[in-house]
This record gives structure tokens, sequence and C-alpha cells, in this order.
């Protein structure tokens, strides 16, 4: 797939959340500022604004939003995630613990790293 054809299926591909087989919600790319492509425009764009800010790099994984409402999650539930119109397979997830009150750190376009709770 060329990258301008990538661009164009963004907004138009749609995604199923799935927990234990059952659909919980629905979504699409054009829930992402319109499409994911330009949070990424959007984001590299800040990025080369920001002094002393690393650009983007291959292999850099960037999170666009969600793409459906927010669901509360549980331990023990399995969770899958399929996309139409885009090709790639579906993810499916287990969570084996309560995750809640963790925290993972997330790269910032600044100089400085923050703490993300999840």
């Amino acid at each position: 797939m060329n990258i301008p054809g990538l661009v164009e299926q963004l907004p138009k591909f749609k995604v199923r959340l799935a927990k234990n087989g059952e659909v919980v919600e629905e979504g699409s790319g054009r829930n992402s500022l319109r499409s994911p492509a330009l949070c990424l425009a959007e984001l590299a764009s800040a990025m080369a604004k920001e002094p002393g800010a690393e650009p983007l790099a291959a292999g850099d994984l960037v999170s666009s939003g969600t793409l459906t409402e927010s669901t509360p999650i549980q331990p023990g539930a399995t969770w899958t995630a399929s996309v139409e119109g885009v090709d790639l397979p579906a993810l499916t997830v287990r969570l084996l613990k309560d995750w809640s009150g963790y925290h993972f750190r997330a790269r910032r376009f600044g100089p400085q790293a923050r703490s993300v709770q999840f």
C-alpha cells in the first residue's frame, strides 16, 4: 500500500470492539480529528515547533486517540478490536490482573517526560 492510498483509507475504516465476544462499541477513523493521518501531521508539526524536541522516528508508537467511546475494563476480560477497510489483523488482549493505580511512562514532545495513569 502506498502512503497516499493509506491516507485516503484511514478516515474511512471502521473498528469494532468486542468484550468476551460481544460487540460493545463501533467507531471509525473519522473519530480521530477527521483522520488518524491528520492527527499524526498535527503532532509532527507541533514537535517541529518545540525547541529541543526529537522528531518522530521509525518505530515510534503514536496513539491518535480513541476511535470508540471509552469502556471500563476488568481483569479476566478478553477484548478484541477488528477493523474493516484497512488491511490489518484483529487484535485480541486478555487482561490478567488489575492495572488500576499503575503508572506508565509516556514520551512527551518536550524535553520532559511525564507519567500517565491508565
